[in-house]
């Protein structure tokens, strides 16, 4: 009875606190230049821990900014995480080109996160010679 009590309490003790509580982190994305709102960016927090060979790459926690650039992302488990930024014609102008956030406490709000994007340049037109024809395979 005594070594059944015993293992009952390894058990118990061994399983996932359930009064941890979650974390949520929350800002918005802006276009660097403007200053302008961003929507449908893709705001992805990839958590930092290290890996055990064979054990599989974190899962991207990720939401997309509203029409107001804003987002909101609730449920995480407490810890560091990495964020990645991705749009259409635009480039995150995070420093390194990544940025990690300051480890997240039981509970705790990381609110007034500000992100910016930049464009992306294209250079579109045609050449042209002196005669103004345009030039081939230019």
């Amino acid at each position: 009875m005594r070594i059944l009590v015993i293992l009952f309490s390894a058990v118990l003790f061994a399983q996932p606190d359930p009064a941890v509580r979650k974390c949520a982190v929350e800002g918005v994305v802006v276009q660097e230049t403007s200053g302008e709102a961003l929507r449908q960016v893709e705001i992805g927090l990839v958590p930092v821990r290290e890996r055990k060979p064979g054990q599989p790459a974190p899962a991207v926690i990720g939401v997309y900014s509203d029409s107001n650039g804003h987002f909101r992302i609730p449920e995480l488990e407490p810890g560091v995480y990495r964020v990645r930024l991705r749009k259409e014609g635009f480039a995150p102008t995070l420093p390194s080109g990544s940025i990690v956030l300051p480890k997240l406490e039981p509970g705790q709000e990381l609110g007034d996160l500000k992100f910016t994007m930049a464009p992306q340049s294209v250079l579109a037109g045609r050449v042209l010679d002196d005669n103004g024809d345009p030039v081939p395979n230019a």
